[in-house]
């Protein structure tokens, strides 16, 4: 008997080349890949894009300067979620209880830990990122 996995989300694999997976990545994967392209682009960087989306992005390369402490983490926290929430709230939720965003100053970068539902699977996902300048 074949069972045949369906792919809900694709997407390309942002690092391929640097890596020995796949071009297209599927669900989970193409989702954190998502994820990750919303918090590493600076709004207005795709202007001009062939999608020409000027607003695509969130202002958290930005505030990666800003200096490292609570505050900054609460305010890359709050960042994270109106950008997720304006790009992907057509496939996920984000849970913000348990997403955290922590200050790592000996590292000039922060730790975040997002964790989502998949609205069209019902299933909770973490996404661990290391933000930093």
């Amino acid at each position: 008997m074949l069972v045949q996995s369906l792919a809900y989300f694709v997407d390309i694999d942002t690092f391929y080349g640097l890596n020995n997976n796949d071009i297209l990545i599927t669900n989970l994967k193409a989702i954190n890949n998502q994820i990750n392209n919303i918090l590493t682009t600076t709004v207005g960087e795709r202007w001009g894009d062939v999608n020409d989306e000027p607003f695509f992005g969130s202002n958290i390369p930005e505030l990666l300067f800003e200096p490292i402490d609570d505050y900054t983490a609460w305010r890359l926290e709050t960042a994270t979620f109106r950008a997720i929430n304006r790009w992907m709230s057509t496939r996920i939720i984000m849970d913000p209880r348990q997403t955290r965003v922590f200050p790592i100053p000996n590292q000039q970068s922060y730790q975040a830990t997002l964790v989502y539902r998949v609205i069209t699977e019902n299933i909770n996902a973490r996404y661990k990122v290391l933000l930093s300048r």
